[in-house]
């Protein structure tokens, strides 16, 4: 066992170790050196996860709901609950709360006066124990004084009701008392917890939560009692519950606490108008919200508290509101506050409705906070749920917002860029949906008061720099998309949209041309490029028009002139900065750039998701497309062939004057290509995209016009011959110029070739432009040996056919069809339409052009000809038999005949290209055969499949034992010799290309899986005995032949071939349920046993490892598949079977033991404790509903939540980190405010400057006198520690003030931190320190685990006797 590896390590973060002795005896020796790792030098931008915190709190709300459930349910759940089942709950409770709070008396004071962690769970046991305790005694007591009657008990107890039955509820005044009951409880732990030093999170955690999770409570129980309406003691202790929680949570100073409880607090009156009765109260509990976010509000402004930590809260509680807001709409809600109804409002019933005053409530309550950029969502989130508020009521929010736009833009000197940005955007976001969607505006003059705003506001905030460009440009998109611009009756909003972008980014364009600024040139290009946009959208919603009298209008059959010189003049004016503007392929790789500086990557060093420092390497300028890129061009293009499609199709296709006019565009692009200083590839690329984009709306309606009507005219064949006459002129042209070598870019000539494909597809009149264009497309690649246009060119044949008209070559009036009638002299019809749709013409030509291809791969293979690049054989032998047989449909085999054919061929010439594609096309041939042969008519559908798996099977047997022999490589040229990566050696590894002795092995490997599937999934081929031979090989081929990934997946094809034999054998559903259930389980055993004993699989010789990482990954699959395959094996093999209880017992098991594992050192992963955990409370919570004993369900609720805490306490004690709430200044200025007020101690370093002999206890007013003198010098070594920014020194007092009831409530001494400052070095002592070779060890290897490059490590020993390792620079 010498040689077995450990598991590596992943780096986490460094837990936050506790300053006290992790012993309850005092005089007890640790086994081994606490090592705490400080300040280390890691990037500032780390991302963590925090995965692990998650899974604690949510185990932790599992424990609190679950047995708040059970003990509930077991008190209210049965029909005879009275008053003795509330005392002995109330005994129980008290007694069990007070025993665990003595026994952590006794051990607190008998082992060091401080908490540990196990002190913290029975304290937190203790606390839920008092709380169950008084929440069942006030309900007691209420009976009780209910059965004295008098005043008190008729306050109590409706009239009529007998309070000595059982089963009766109080009136709504006992929620005080339970509410009274609940704050006494958790004032009185408050106090207790704040006289107590180390560990009290859980502590502090039942108690934050207990007022609230009453409350939670009375939104079933309080509503009852309140019979189902929210009464004024329902309102008042919900409120005053929820206040308590979220002020405990500061107590508490946890970041997880506060967050939860914030958040829960606001889902409070959800809950409780969940349950309100609906009618004339409906919404009461709804607008209890209002008071909630007020608290809210008032804790986000409170100074104390960190500002990352509000600000992602406050997405959640904006997030809360605009749900509330939501729930307000759907269900019709008013507002009732108190006296106030909504209804009851004369004029302002109409305006001041439940979302109004929630979305007014979120505006004052979070505005001091967001002024303090605690709250940055509220902006954000008001502007966002605009659309939300009634049409009707929106008037109020709208005006706020626009008032609060120039603020937030212009005036404010707070507001970050990203909040303005967003909240603009946001702004436009609402208004585009509310114009769809929500019913527009009310009254009718406030959407245009919105328009012209926003648009001012941006401008204006633009200007001030506030808000940057593209936010503007993106909110006035999204105001153009709007249904009051596109679909709107004023003709002239959407011409002054227009306007105002082409003006503001000729402005921009001109200060990007004074100052040479590249940042400032990217952003008049990106508004060049959106105001394009925007002017192509209005003009295809037919917006962008001008009235002109009707002698004109007629004249001009839907010609949109003003457009069309709109676009020409926008060209001619914009052309002069051409060498300014940015093409459209920089924009995107800027964009590109900045979203990869934003987006978070995986550090492979770090092991840590982190945000990338600097500048990006790539130069956004590399991917330059040239001034024919620019949108300039392209836009003012487009606009003008959107103004001639405006035309109506019979006009124009009959007056080939519009087509005349195609001229103009057209010209501009050639003329543009051929004033190029320097032809380039990348020119001609997108001198083709924008013919594309420019004829586009021509074709689409002149192929309308000729499908409609039915003919040919002459517009069409011109269109055709202008659009075939581009490229051939361009081509000519350049020719003559001559081609600049540097500027070829091979890429770029593929993407220019596949262009001209898309023009091709823009035929009008059946073939004049399609064919040409073909045949020069396949011309051109076959002469510049690019084999990607080769392979792709036939998609081009297939898109060609309309499946809805037919084959355009061979439609009504096409020429090609008029040509092949003239020509009509055999019985053989090329145009007949075959399959997909296409004519044999068609698939003539696909088969004449991949035959081509394969004799000229064949010439070049014979004449040793010296090209770069040789033809390529298997794409096109694919595409040759598809156009054979659509040439021959009528032979059912051809198929298979030809799939045999060209792998022959593929192996005679020794081209092995086409062999990785045989499978594919073996499996259809076989099928069409089976399909197509009338001797298969018996077969079912599925007969069809299995029967094609299983001849494909035998087919890649035959190449696989080929490929092992390597006989199939018998004319192929001799694999070259490379470097392997010894790390991965098949990563750049194709089969695609077999050039390589590592790619051939891979295709052996290939064609192993090709078979084992094929063979294993034919269940019904020959009586199913293809799955027995696939399973028999695939278990026999991973263990010969190490295949060791296989394994994974044999459970399943063992399974799955003893079903395959009991199903063909007619064995009843029951024994074949038992069989395969119980392979699948003694699977999962046997894998699970492998994955924990981690030393069994390292020691076989079968399975080769790159390293220890490799093999732990394989364990980690292993034991996570053995666990699925147990439980899935476990519920099979019971199937229909009445054992539920017993499953779920099993299931339980099984988890809790993987989750113990999961948290054993020898076994530690998250994925145990994952799935461990949180599976086993899924069977608990299973089994619970299995039980015809409601009491039993109960306790097995109580019994999940102990399991739960369990698990959750399980994750603390490896974590050891606790978040806190408070600012790192404020704590700092509170331990000092505490110092200089007589608490604390002194910190390490001060006792070993200060005390030289043992310290004697205090016996004397003397000895106090003595320290009290002291003091000053302990004061001036906090003020040398402590480091305070200049802005919170104006807010000291406020700090002070806030401190004081702090400083009040602290009985014991508070000792002053400083762990986050590096001690210094002090050499003054007269002694030598010497070490523990244990604790040598720990620090070595502390050391050795944590990269520290450019960091020198300090290490220091804290008064626990802890050890501390800082880095500081060197």
């Amino acid at each position: 066992m010498g040689n077995m590896p450990s598991r590596p390590q992943r780096p986490t973060s460094a837990r936050t170790l506790s300053q006290r002795i992790g012993n309850l005896s005092v005089d007890a020796t640790p086994a081994a050196p606490n090592v705490q790792m400080g300040i280390i030098g890691k990037p500032q931008n780390l991302v963590d996860s925090g995965l692990q915190k998650f899974a604690q709190l949510i185990l932790f709300g599992i424990a609190m709901v679950a047995i708040w459930a059970g003990l509930l349910s077991i008190a209210f759940g049965s029909e005879n609950t009275g008053q003795p089942e509330f005392l002995a709950l109330t005994l129980g409770g008290l007694i069990s709360g007070f025993l665990a709070i003595c026994l952590v008396e006794f051990q607190r004071r008998k082992g060091g006066n401080e908490l540990q962690n196990v002190h913290d769970y029975m304290l937190g046991v203790a606390f839920f124990f008092l709380a169950v305790g008084t929440l069942y005694g006030s309900r007691w007591v209420v009976g009780l004084l209910a059965e004295q009657g008098g005043s008190i008990g008729d306050w109590l107890i409706p009239a009529g009701t007998d309070p000595t039955s059982v089963d009766w509820n109080p009136t709504a005044n006992a929620i005080y008392v339970q509410m009274v009951a609940t704050v006494g409880l958790v004032l009185a732990q408050t106090a207790y917890l704040m006289r107590l030093r180390g560990v009290t999170t859980f502590g502090w955690s039942v108690t934050t939560f207990t007022p609230l999770i009453v409350a939670l409570i009375g939104s079933s129980i309080w509503m009852e009692w309140s019979n189902d309406i929210v009464s004024w003691e329902l309102g008042i202790s919900m409120i005053a519950l929820a206040t308590l929680s979220m002020w405990l949570s500061l107590r508490a100073n946890s970041g997880i606490i506060f967050s939860v409880v914030a958040v829960t607090s606001g889902l409070l009156p959800l809950l409780y108008e969940y349950n309100n009765e609906a009618g004339n109260g409906a919404g009461g509990a709804l607008s209890l919200l209002v008071f909630i976010i007020a608290v809210q509000g008032l804790m986000a402004a409170d100074k104390r508290l960190r500002q990352d930590l509000m600000q992602w809260t406050s997405a959640f509680l904006v997030g809360e509101v605009i749900l509330a807001m939501i729930i307000a709409r759907e269900f019709t809600l008013q507002l009732i506050l108190g006296p106030i109804r909504q209804n009851e409002l004369p004029v302002l019933d109409t305006y001041l409705t439940l979302q109004v005053g929630l979305w007014l409530a979120v505006l004052v309550a979070y505005f001091p906070a967001t002024l303090m950029r605690r709250i940055p969502y509220m902006p954000i989130g008001l502007a966002a749920s605009l659309f939300l508020i009634e049409p009707e009521a929106g008037l109020i929010p709208w005006i706020v917002t626009l008032l609060m736009l120039p603020y937030l833009l212009v005036i404010s000197k707070v507001t970050r860029n990203w909040v303005a940005n967003m909240t603009m955007i946001a702004v436009g976001f609402s208004f585009f949906t509310q114009s769809h969607f929500m019913g527009g505006f009310e009254p009718a003059w406030l959407e245009f008061t919105i328009l012209v705003t926003v648009l001012v506001s941006g401008e204006l905030g633009r200007q001030k720099g506030h808000l940057s460009d593209w936010a503007h440009f993106v909110t006035l998109g999204l105001l153009v998309l709007s249904e009051s611009v596109l679909f709107g009756d004023d003709p002239y909003i959407p011409w002054t949209l227009f306007l105002y972008a082409i003006i503001s980014s000729f402005m921009m364009m001109q200060d990007a041309e004074k100052t040479g600024d590249k940042n400032k040139a990217f952003e008049a290009s990106a508004a060049t490029a959106g105001s394009m946009f925007i002017a192509i959208i209005l003009s295809l919603f037919d917006r962008l028009e001008v009235p002109l009298p009707d002698s004109v209008a007629s004249n001009l059959d839907g010609f949109n002139v003003t457009l069309a010189l709109v676009g020409l003049i926008v060209y001619a004016s914009m052309r002069k900065f051409r060498t300014i503007e940015l093409d459209i392929g920089v924009l995107v790789n800027w964009a590109e750039g900045r979203r990869k500086m934003m987006m978070p990557v995986f550090d492979s060093a770090a092991n840590a998701w982190v945000v990338p420092e600097g500048k990006v390497d790539h130069d956004p300028m590399d991917s330059s497309l040239g001034p024919l890129g620019r949108m300039s061009l392209i836009g003012p293009m487009i606009l003008f062939t959107v103004s001639l499609a405006a035309v109506g199709i019979t006009d124009l296709a009959q007056n080939i004057f519009w087509t005349v006019l195609m001229i103009v565009p057209i010209g501009i692009i050639i003329a543009e290509v051929v004033s190029e200083e320097k032809a380039s590839s990348t020119g001609r690329m997108i001198a083709t995209m924008t013919m594309i984009a420019v004829s586009l709306p021509m074709a689409i309606s002149l192929n309308e016009a000729r499908y409609e009507i039915g003919k040919l005219y002459s517009s069409m064949i011109l269109f055709d011959l202008l659009l075939l006459a581009g490229p051939l002129g361009v081509s000519v042209m350049l020719e003559k110029k001559g081609l600049n070598d540097d500027s070829l870019n091979r890429s770029a000539d593929i993407a220019t070739l596949v262009g001209l494909l898309i023009l091709g597809l823009f035929d009008t009149t059946g073939g004049l432009l399609f064919l040409p264009m073909y045949i020069l497309v396949f011309q051109r690649a076959i002469k510049h040996q690019l084999n990607f246009i080769l392979c792709v060119a036939p998609l081009a044949l297939i898109l060609y056919g309309d499946l809805s008209q037919g084959d355009r070559f061979v439609s009504d009036g096409a020429i090609i069809a008029e040509i092949l009638a003239a020509i009509d002299i055999t019985a053989y019809d090329p145009t007949e339409v075959t399959i997909l749709g296409l004519s044999r013409f068609a698939f003539i030509i696909m088969t004449v052009t991949n035959l081509t291809i394969l004799v000229k791969a064949v010439l070049d293979r014979r004449y040793d000809r010296d090209v770069e690049f040789e033809a390529p054989v298997a794409i096109p032998a694919i595409w040759l038999t598809i156009g054979i047989y659509g040439v021959l449909p009528q032979a059912s085999w051809l198929l298979l005949f030809m799939t045999i054919l060209v792998t022959l061929y593929s192996w005679l010439i020794g081209k092995l290209e086409l062999i990785p594609w045989v499978p594919a096309m073996a499996f259809f041939s076989f099928w069409i055969g089976f399909v197509n042969d009338s001797n298969f008519n018996h077969f079912d559908g599925i007969d069809y499949i299995t029967n094609s798996l299983l001849g494909t099977g035998l087919f890649t047997l035959i190449l696989n034992q080929a490929s092992a022999t390597g006989y199939l490589y018998k004319y192929a040229d001799e694999y070259e010799e490379g470097e392997i990566d010894p790390v991965s050696p098949y990563d750049h590894v194709t089969v695609f290309h077999l050039s390589s002795h590592e790619a051939r092995e891979k295709l052996t490997s290939v064609m192993r899986t090709w078979t084992i599937i094929c063979l294993t999934f034919s269940w019904t081929a020959l009586k199913g005995i293809g799955t027995i031979i696939g399973a028999v090989w695939a278990t026999y081929d991973a263990f010969v032949n190490g295949q060791k990934y296989a394994l994974l997946a044999l459970p399943l094809l063992h399974a799955f071939a003893i079903w395959n034999v009991l199903e063909r054998m007619d064995q009843s559903a029951e024994m074949q349920d038992l069989l395969v259930g119980t392979v699948l389980m003694l699977s999962g055993i046997l894998m699970t046993i492998l994955a924990s004993k981690t030393e069994m699989a390292w020691n076989w010789n079968l399975f080769e490892w790159d390293d220890e990482i490799e093999y732990y990954g394989w364990i980690d699959r292993i034991g996570q598949l053995g666990i699925a395959y147990f439980l899935t094996g476990i519920s099979w093999a019971i199937g229909d079977a009445d054992l539920g209880m017993m499953l779920w017992v099993v299931w339980a098991a099984f988890l809790s033991g993987i989750a113990i594992q999961g948290f054993r050192d020898e076994t530690e992963t998250p994925w145990r404790r994952g799935i461990g955990s949180m599976g086993t409370i899924f069977a608990l919570f299973m089994l619970s509903f299995e039980f015809t004993t409601s009491l039993y369900t109960y306790v097995t609720w109580m019994f999940m939540g102990v399991v739960a805490l369990g698990f959750g306490f399980a994750y603390i004690a490896r974590m050891g980190e606790v978040s806190t709430i408070f600012t790192e200044n404020y704590t700092e200025v509170k331990e000092a405010i505490i110092q200089q007020s007589g608490g604390g101690n002194m910190t390490f370093g001060q006792k070993m400057k200060h005390i030289e002999p043992i310290p004697q206890p205090v016996t004397s007013q003397e000895d106090v006198e003595e320290d009290e003198e002291s003091e000053p010098e302990v004061i001036d070594e906090v003020e040398e520690v402590i480091e305070i920014d200049s802005d919170d020194l104006d807010d000291l007092d406020d700090l002070e003030d806030l401190l004081d009831e702090d400083v009040a409530m602290a009985d014991d001494p508070v000792e002053v931190k400083s762990e986050e400052k590096v001690p210094e070095k002090d050499s003054t002592f007269d002694y030598d320190l010497q070490l523990d070779p244990a604790v040598m060890s720990a620090i070595q290897n502390s050391l050795a685990n944590t990269p520290h490059d450019g960091y020198k490590p300090v290490v220091s020993i804290g008064s626990n006797g802890n050890l501390k390792i800082d880095f500081v620079p060197i």
